[in-house]
């Protein structure tokens, strides 16, 4: 109970953190798309692991029930989805250098991300820096979040077939008890009425032998 309360929490928290990533990198990558502009691979990476996560993370809250029956694939791909944001990350930790508030020609968010510059983009300096800079910082936390639920999704999965085991046990040995009782029962039955039929012949049996006699 205590592991599939820590997966649904943290299911909740990734879908919280992802949707506002999602958001903003696909403002970013649909400005690029109106200027006919190749969308640079640092913002394109984690924009497509932040959607392809946030997909699977609603798709294994709502279905929870047959998730749990899945734990070993669950865990696995939430472990790929790790390795996934660490390469989103990795790929976009230049951003860090940016300055959102006071921007200075060297602090520009522009010249932090490979590809942005060579678009002929009129780009403003503050609003794409502090979305590339946030979505940045909830990948982070999602590299954190995202090990919880596989580990928690295996350990939940692992237990709950023996918890079904062992609720299964006692009504079928309850079951076996019962049959065997009335088996019993109509066995003690059937001799009684055996030995009431000899005892009733019994009588009639002498007469015989004694008119034979």
């Amino acid at each position: 109970m205590l592991f599939a309360i820590i997966f649904v929490c943290n299911r909740l928290s990734q879908i919280v953190t992802l949707t506002p990533v999602v958001g903003m990198l696909g403002w970013l990558v649909t400005v690029f798309n109106n200027y006919n502009a190749l969308t640079p691979d640092p913002v394109l990476i984690l924009f497509i692991v932040s959607l392809l996560a946030l997909t699977w993370a609603v798709l294994t809250l709502f279905s929870y029930q047959s998730s749990s029956h899945n734990a070993s694939l669950v865990a696995l791909v939430d472990l790929l989805f790790v390795g996934a944001f660490i390469g989103g990350v990795f790929a976009l930790r230049g951003i860090r250098h940016a300055d959102c508030d006071h921007p200075t020609p060297p602090t520009y968010w522009t010249a932090h991300v490979p590809g942005v510059a060579d678009a002929d983009i009129p780009w403003g300096l503050r609003k794409p820096c502090a979305m590339l800079k946030a979505s940045w910082a909830f990948a982070i936390i999602n590299c954190l979040m995202w090990p919880v639920t596989a580990f928690a999704a295996y350990l939940h999965g692992d237990r709950e077939p023996e918890a079904h085991k062992h609720t299964r046990v006692p009504s079928e040995s309850m079951y076996e008890e019962s049959m065997v009782r009335s088996r019993r029962s109509g066995r003690s039955r059937g001799t009684g009425t055996r030995t009431r039929s000899r005892s009733s012949r019994s009588p009639q049996s002498r007469r015989s032998h004694g008119v034979y006699a």
